[in-house]
């Protein structure tokens, strides 16, 4: 993985964690996206 990619994932991450944090859901939407993979 290159370091440009890994800098990009950081704020995908922080992204992923606010929507969570936001939702009232009883699962994070990412663990729902990777239940479904």
């Amino acid at each position: 993985m290159t370091r440009r990619v890994q800098v990009a994932l950081v704020p995908l991450r922080a992204v992923l964690w606010d929507i969570d944090g936001t939702l009232a859901d009883s699962k994070p939407v990412h663990e729902r996206f990777f239940a479904k993979a």
